[in-house]
Formats: C-alpha cells, sequence, structure tokens
C-alpha cells in the first residue's frame, strides 16, 4: 500500500512538473509571437513608406520624361532607338529579298 501511494506521489509530481514546463512553453511561445507579430507590423509600415517613395520617384520621373520629350520634339532615346530599329529590319528585309531573287 506504501507502494502505490508513492507511485501515486510520484506520479502527481511528474504531472506537476509536465505542467510547469508546458505552461512556461506557452509563456514563451506566447512572447516570441508577440514579438513577431510587433516586427510585422514594423515592416508593414517600412512597406508602406517604401512604395509611397518609390511610387513618388517614379511619377518624378515620367513627368521629367515627358518634360523632356516634349521640350525634345516628343522623341527620347527608347522612341529613337525603336525608330532605328524598324528602320533596319526593313532595310535588311529587301536586302535579303533581292539577294533570294537574284539566286532563284
Amino acid at each position: 500500500m506504501k507502494r502505490e501511494l508513492d507511485i501515486v506521489a510520484d506520479k502527481e509530481l511528474e504531472y506537476a512538473h509536465q505542467g510547469y514546463y508546458k505552461t512556461k512553453e506557452i509563456k514563451v511561445l506566447r512572447e516570441r509571437v508577440e514579438h513577431l507579430e510587433k516586427q510585422q507590423a514594423v515592416n508593414v509600415e517600412r512597406f508602406k513608406h517604401r512604395t509611397k517613395e518609390l511610387k513618388a520617384t517614379v511619377s518624378e520621373d515620367r513627368s521629367r520624361r515627358s518634360s523632356s520629350s516634349s521640350s525634345s520634339g516628343g522623341v527620347d532615346g527608347v522612341t529613337l532607338c525603336f525608330v532605328l530599329l524598324t528602320k533596319t529590319r526593313h532595310t535588311l528585309s529587301i536586302i535579303f529579298q533581292k539577294y533570294f531573287f537574284i539566286l532563284f
């Protein structure tokens, strides 16, 4: 009987230890979750701020391009390259047509 009581007491003590460690673990995990939530909120605010900065930069670049293209007659470097590329392709197609016509 005494042995059975000792076993029951040991089980109760072990159960109490497990409960204590689980409670401690839950507390640590809750603190970690709170820390991560705060960190996420800070990151979201940084993201929003950076997005606003980038949008402002893009709109400034667009306004600069539109003002520079209107002052340069509406032709910027990209448009000029595209026009030159198109003309080069057209010229090459004519040359190939004539070359293949001579061959055949």
